[in-house]
């Protein structure tokens, strides 16, 4: 049995369920646990944080990728710095927090113990996450890769002509982006698409697009590496792989690392090109009888846990050879292989957001020998998740209901808007008829066929109106009103606000109330235009006169109307005094 001195292990984490898994470890190996916790909300690692073996945590609320989450992030650490007898170990569990500590090695590496590249400096680290830079390995190794791309969102987006379809989307470094940015792209149009949302999001940086493999199986396995020892006790075959989070192990079996035949030797002769010591995760695709290379992840991945419940502590290995260094082959062997785990966080996560019925996720947790989450060691955690996962179901039942009475109401809007519109056209129809307005009279109809020209005279004041229809009607023209109000009247019923529609000239009278909105006169008179021919537009007021002209481009399709040159808004210009 390895030594069980010991030893503080600071682990830096975003990722409650990832780190728990790193401190269920440590601390049931004798280490002392304090979680970093890197969180884009306050609480968001408390699941984590109640755990047992957590001696204290300290929590760091920033987004992914900002200056001042890196500099309080630095800052936590630092009080570390110089105050026990052993140097601490940092024990990264995330892409993001690995490479803030690569990037600023030079400064920790004095007083904490990490993992690190071999003869590498500041950010050799987050070098080797380049995913290009690892498939150039994985091929050198002889292990198959598909055939890839790497577009940039700095500028405008230049789909390669040799892109093949379908085609799928993924961060060029996990650090600068996020599991949900993946996708499957079946066409040019869906990729430019897709592509445009990222550039959105962040155009600093570029894109990973690869061909799209019919994947039949996929592999992970985890281990350590100490540069040219590399520890691969067995591999995680996956069963249920998350829809939701794309590629994240849902559920699987550990099995022998043999099973992978002659690829053992090519991965083990990759992962020593990278001269790393640390844990690591890494992922194969299955294709028929092919193996092709997915990625490796340089920090601890997420089902790690399923390999201590099986035998084998992976980060105690880590820490163990970094400090002590006195760990037996035995502590490298899995004792029982075939067991199944579920990784509860993702099956729910896939539950909510309706890619699993519940009674699949139950179906999967009940028939799985170990639970990533729910402990009986240590149930603290587990208790708290379960709260916390009812109330997502909860939340997210609510906002489907909310959802779905808010479609409800819009559906029942729509059908009220019809039904009004009808109700008041009607109503228009049997108020025009009481008031006995001019075209309620067949014989004012307008006749397509009529080689009488129609007038429509539109202003706010009746006695110009009434002038206006009156001298046209004497020259032979057909005459309609439009009379405008700017306010409803109070009682429309009475005829007196209304003497222009009586005029034995008029042929038809329009109401148009605007509420002061003059796009409204516009609106109305595009409605009241005729189909067969344009007809003679008169302003008889200085507010219809100005509104025809401001809109001249949009009325003269419909309409002949006074202008200067068919050019808009100068008339308006002339007026202005």
């Amino acid at each position: 049995m390895m030594n069980k001195e010991k030893q503080l292990v600071l682990v830096l984490s975003r990722n409650y369920s990832t780190g728990l898994s790193v401190i269920r470890s440590l601390g049931a190996a004798g280490y002392t646990v304090d979680l970093i916790a890197g969180s884009y909300k306050k609480g968001a690692l408390d699941i984590a944080a109640c755990s047992k073996y957590v001696n204290k945590t300290v929590e760091v609320v920033s987004k992914k990728g900002s200056s001042s989450g890196e500099s309080e992030l630095l800052e936590v650490l630092y009080r570390y710095a110089g105050q026990h007898d052993k140097k601490p170990v940092i024990f990264p569990t995330d892409d993001y927090t690995a490479s803030v500590i690569d990037q600023n090695r030079t400064a920790l590496e004095k007083y904490f113990i990490m993992p690190y590249i071999t003869d590498g400096g500041e950010g050799s680290l987050t070098a080797c996450m380049d995913k290009t830079f690892q498939v150039d390995l994985a091929k050198q190794a002889g292990i198959l890769t598909p055939l890839q791309w790497i577009i940039s969102l700095n500028t405008s987006i230049n789909i390669p002509e040799d892109m093949v379809y379908p085609c799928f989307c993924k961060p060029l470094e996990s650090i600068s982006g996020y599991k949900k940015e993946m996708r499957t792209c079946y066409n040019e149009a869906e990729l430019q698409e897709h592509l445009s949302n990222l550039r959105k999001k962040n155009k600093n940086r570029s894109v990973l697009v690869q061909e799209f493999l019919n994947i039949d199986t996929e592999i992970d396995l985890s281990g350590v590496c100490f540069d040219q020892e590399v520890i691969i006790p067995g591999i995680i075959k996956k069963t249920h792989v998350a829809q939701y989070e794309k590629g994240v192990t849902l559920a699987g079996t550990i099995v022998p690392f043999e099973k992978l035949g002659d690829l053992q030797h090519k991965i083990i002769c990759m992962l020593k090109e990278f001269h790393y010591v640390g844990m690591f995760d890494m992922e194969l695709n299955i294709v028929g009888d092919k193996a092709y290379f997915n990625e490796v992840n340089l920090r601890s991945g997420g089902p790690n846990f399923s390999y201590y419940m099986s035998g084998v502590n992976l980060p105690a290995l880590f820490v163990n050879g970094v400090t002590t260094n006195t760990r037996t082959l035995d502590d490298e062997k899995i004792s029982e292989y075939y067991k199944t785990f579920v990784y509860e966080k993702v099956a729910w996560e896939d539950f909510i957001h309706g890619f699993l019925t519940r009674k699949e996720v139950k179906d999967i947790i009940a028939s799985a020998d170990i639970t990533l989450l729910c402990n009986e060691d240590d149930p603290a955690p587990g208790q708290l998740f379960v709260n916390t996962i009812r109330l997502s179901i909860l939340k997210s039942r609510i906002k489907k209901i909310r959802q779905f009475y808010k479609h409800g109401i819009k559906k029942v809007a729509r059908l009220y808007k019809r039904i009004k519109h009808g109700i008041k056209w009607r109503i228009r129809k049997v108020n025009n008829i009481i008031l006995r307005y001019p075209q309620t009279k067949k014989a004012n109809e307008r006749d397509p066929s009529s080689e009488i020209p129609r007038v429509i005279v539109a202003g706010r004041n009746y006695s110009s109106n009434l002038c206006m229809a009156r001298a046209l009607g004497e020259a032979g023209y057909e005459v309609e009103v439009l009379r405008i109000f700017q306010i409803k009247p109070k009682n429309p019923f009475k005829r007196y606000l209304t003497p222009d529609a009586y005029s034995k000239y008029v042929k038809a009278f329009h109401v148009c109330i605007t509420n002061r909105k003059e796009k409204r006169i516009v609106k109305y008179l595009i409605n009241l235009a005729d189909s067969n021919r344009k007809m003679l537009l008169i302003p008889a007021d200085d507010l219809v006169a100005e509104v025809i002209d401001r809109y001249l481009e949009e009325l003269k399709d419909y309409y002949l109307m006074p202008n200067i040159l068919y050019k808009q808004s100068e008339i308006s210009w002339l007026m202005y005094k």
